[in-house]
């Protein structure tokens, strides 16, 4: 059985998780430890029941203890193996003399899903699927393994190692989060996500299906992304960086469990394409960090057209920080003032013309978190703007902060980014708003984004971006600095 079809549904619940051993032609379960011979491993589908994997779910009307069962006692009797030739050794096709088991003396996780709250009953030959109803709190986790430099694959064995390992899921186009939102909503979720912005944006999406009126899970993120700046500005990269060990990962799912829920604003961008008499189409995205439009979103396309040409190369959070500022300086000098195009600016219904086109404005941006460009606090009420002034950033506050970047700002962004604890100082303040509208008309090529993700705008077309509070009421895990580990 393969690493990521874990949820394949011939599999028994005493089925191993096989994933292959480096430089080994051996395979290991990631469960329980024990290891088979990878032509073994092809033939048998399931270990023999001599050597059964920690059960994962229970057949319905099969169940051995009370649904009441505490989840401590999930892992009361895990095993792990001890081989005394373990490159010979295969649990498929040779004896038990050389294998001993032992106890494995560890704590256990808070949130961890008894098999018992997860049902299997057979329909049509296959195998359904159902959780039971309960207030206990229980992670579900959901993995981005392309993501970052292949780290995403190393969380997954340490999750899938301490939890049940059908709640930690590998996040794949074929098989999208709603599927197992779905199926685990009646239970009392908190989900951990681990990924990207973009991962992060993609889970928020799927709730959003799912949940529609009634409020969200919250959710904790483990940034494994290129800029990361949702995990940064909420402190969970800090939580995050603290985990060293088993010991210190089990201590971090616990706080995750116990840690204090907080409303999150979301926005929407309605995009309205105009011709010469007539609306062409009409698109709605979410923005959970920032949207803009000028030179940093032409930045951030050019990026993402390296980032495919060269994959290996800018998996390193540092190499793309220096690429970004050099993308940034040439931009800054070559692109032309964004104000030229703007037909129409208000923020709240007012008219705000006058505040973009008295400087050379580059780019506008609009920010929901004080995180920018891979971790630049951009946002500073004190030197914002000398005639208005402005009160700190709030993440449910109900607003959104404008700013207007110069060709400086710019390049003062890519240093920052590049070169964290410094004192430098960028962009300036337009509006705290609840509302936001703009007609452009761009005379050539320009650029915006949501999020890191860019959208080229053709010359000669007019575009309206329409930006209003998002109605779903979605929740973030905030962990207090004094962490249990």
């Amino acid at each position: 059985m393969k690493f990521e079809n874990y949820w394949a549904t011939e599999n028994s619940h005493s089925s191993h998780l096989w994933i292959k051993i480096k430089y080994c032609k051996n395979w290991k379960c990631m469960i329980c430890g024990i290891k088979a011979h990878d032509e073994c491993v092809t033939k048998y589908k399931v270990a023999p029941l001599k050597y059964p994997c920690l059960k994962s779910f229970t057949e319905e009307g099969n169940s051995e203890t009370n649904i009441t069962e505490l989840a401590s006692e999930y892992l009361k009797n895990r095993k792990t193996f001890k081989y005394k030739n373990p490159s010979k050794y295969c649990c498929l096709c040779k004896t038990d003399k050389e294998l001993k088991t032992i106890e494995l003396k560890t704590e256990t996780a808070k949130g961890i899903l008894p098999p018992e709250y997860l049902v299997t009953s057979k329909e049509e030959n296959r195998l359904q699927f159902k959780t039971v109803q309960t207030q206990t709190p229980h992670l579900l986790c959901f993995i981005s393994c392309e993501s970052g430099s292949n780290e995403g694959v190393k969380i997954m064995n340490q999750l899938q190692t301490v939890l049940n390992p059908r709640q930690v899921i590998k996040l794949t186009p074929t098989l999208p989060p709603r599927h197992f939102l779905q199926l685990m909503k009646p239970l009392n979720l908190r989900i951990i996500v681990a990924g990207g912005d973009g991962s992060i944006s993609w889970v928020f999406s799927e709730l959003d299906e799912i949940y529609k009126d009634e409020p969200y899970p919250p959710i904790f993120h483990i940034p494994l992304g290129t800029g990361n700046d949702f995990s940064k500005a909420l402190g969970m990269e800090e939580h995050w960086n603290k985990v060293k060990n088993t010991k210190t990962l089990i201590r971090f799912l616990n706080d995750v469990i116990d840690g204090e829920s907080m409303v999150f604003d979301r926005w929407n961008v309605e995009t309205t394409l105009n011709g010469e008499a007539t609306t062409v189409f009409t698109h709605s995205q979410t923005f959970n960090n920032y949207f803009s439009i000028g030179i940093d979103a032409g930045i951030a396309y050019r990026f993402t057209e390296a980032r495919q040409k060269h994959n290996k190369l800018l998996a390193y959070r540092f190499l793309n920080k220096l690429c970004y500022g050099f993308n940034g300086l040439k931009q800054a000098i070559s692109s032309k003032p964004l104000n030229n195009y703007i037909k129409i600016m208000k923020c709240n219904g007012d008219d705000y013309m006058t505040e973009i086109s008295s400087v050379n404005t580059k780019s506008l941006l609009l920010l929901n978190i004080n995180s920018y460009a891979g971790g630049v606090p951009i946002w500073n009420r004190k030197h914002q703007n000398k005639n208005r002034e402005f009160e700190d950033m709030k993440i449910h506050d109900g607003r959104v902060e404008t700013m207007r970047l110069k060709a400086a700002d710019v390049v003062k962004v890519g240093l920052m980014a590049a070169l964290p604890g410094n004192c430098l100082k960028a962009g300036e303040g337009i509006a705290q708003m609840e509302t936001f509208d703009i007609k452009i008309e761009p005379r050539t090529i320009t650029y915006a984004q949501i999020d890191g993700e860019p959208i080229l705008l053709a010359p000669g077309s007019l575009y309206e971006f329409k930006v209003t509070k998002h109605p779903g009421q979605a929740k973030i895990i905030r962990l207090s600095y004094k962490t249990s580990f």
